[in-house]
Formats: structure tokens, C-alpha cells, sequence
């Protein structure tokens, strides 16, 4: 399926180079043409949705927003423009052409089901979850606990800044400064 469209009016004849490196320069984006190919449709009834690869041709153009890109997809598609999700655009090299993916979902309640949570905080379907703590972070925190033998209490407190070397004193297990000690708890 192949779509040309046209966005805004085509530059007028100009007479000179210097007009038309100026025009160029004071050109808009939206007033070059782009055609939309599509291929690889899948009807996924499972996931309420339909699946394509878009192929994007925009010669004059270094790429092309998403948002045209759903505006345009929801006219081709007679579908509305919320339940579309573009995303994994590449730029091919040499410009010129991009490659992507689209979903088109039947139902808002299918995309908030099945769609990844990164792209709903995006479209903002679902509330941005706030994390206090970066990834990093977590993950030190995690593996650092994995190596750490836990005392006699049943837990190990992460407020201490130091490394946890258990040794055996007089029977008793007990918590001994490190010089390597890691300030990420």
C-alpha cells in the first residue's frame, strides 16, 4: 500500500541559485512531500491489534515526526490517532528513507493490557512512575546483598556504610570496618 502525501504548497519557480539556497534555508519542514509504504501486515487478534513495518521515503527531509506519522496512519487506517503507536525508527544510511514499526490498537483497553509501560507513560496512559533510586543504584544494592551472610538477627542493615565482613569474635558474628568500602548503599 503506497501513500503520497503532500504537506503545505510546493515552492514556487525561482530564478537564481542565491533564491533558492536562501528558500532552502528558510524552507519549512511540512512542505515537502513523504510517501508512507507499509508491509509485513499482521491482524493480531490475540493483542487486539495490527501489526506493520512502515517504510518511510522523505527525500528533502532529514526524518519525519512521529506525530505526522500517527496523524497520517490514523487517516490511511480510518482509525483514531491515540490507539496508534509508532516506534523503532531508523534513519537508513545515506538519509532519505526510515524504517520502522506501528501498532494500531483496537480498543484502549487492549493497549494499556498489552502495550510496553515505557510507551504508555509516553502517550501518558498511565501515570510516569517515579523511581527515587537509579537503576545503578538497584542493581549494586541487589547484588551486593547477595554477597553479604546474613547476622544473627535475621537482616542485614544497608544505613552502615561499610563493608560487611562477618567474622567469628568469641562466637558471636559481627560487622567489620572495610578499607574497600562502597559508598553506593
Amino acid at each position: 500500500m503506497v501513500c503520497n502525501l503532500m504537506f503545505g504548497n510546493a515552492m514556487s519557480d525561482l530564478s537564481t541559485d542565491t533564491d533558492i539556497q536562501l528558500c532552502h534555508l528558510s524552507q519549512d519542514d511540512n512542505s515537502t512531500p513523504i510517501t508512507l509504504r507499509t508491509r509485513g501486515f499482521i491482524n493480531n487478534r490475540l493483542l487486539g491489534r495490527r501489526q506493520l513495518v512502515l517504510d518511510i521515503l522523505h527525500s528533502s527531509r532529514a526524518n519525519v515526526p512521529t506525530a505526522v506519522l500517527r496523524e497520517r496512519l490514523a487517516v490511511l487506517y480510518q482509525t483514531n490517532e491515540n490507539r496508534i503507536v509508532v516506534f523503532g525508527l531508523r534513519t537508513c544510511y545515506g538519509g532519505g528513507q526510515s524504517t520502522g514499526f506501528a501498532l494500531i490498537y483496537d480498543d484502549a483497553a487492549s493497549q494499556v493490557k498489552f502495550d510496553a509501560k515505557h510507551r504508555l507513560e509516553r502517550a501518558k496512559m498511565i501515570p510516569k512512575v517515579v523511581r527515587l533510586v537509579g537503576m545503578r543504584n538497584r542493581k549494586n544494592r541487589k547484588n551486593y546483598s547477595k554477597k553479604v551472610r546474613v547476622g544473627a538477627l535475621g537482616y542485614v542493615s544497608f544505613a552502615v556504610h561499610v563493608s560487611l565482613d562477618i567474622a567469628q569474635f568469641r562466637g558471636k558474628e559481627r560487622a567489620r570496618w572495610h578499607p574497600k568500602t562502597r559508598p553506593y548503599l
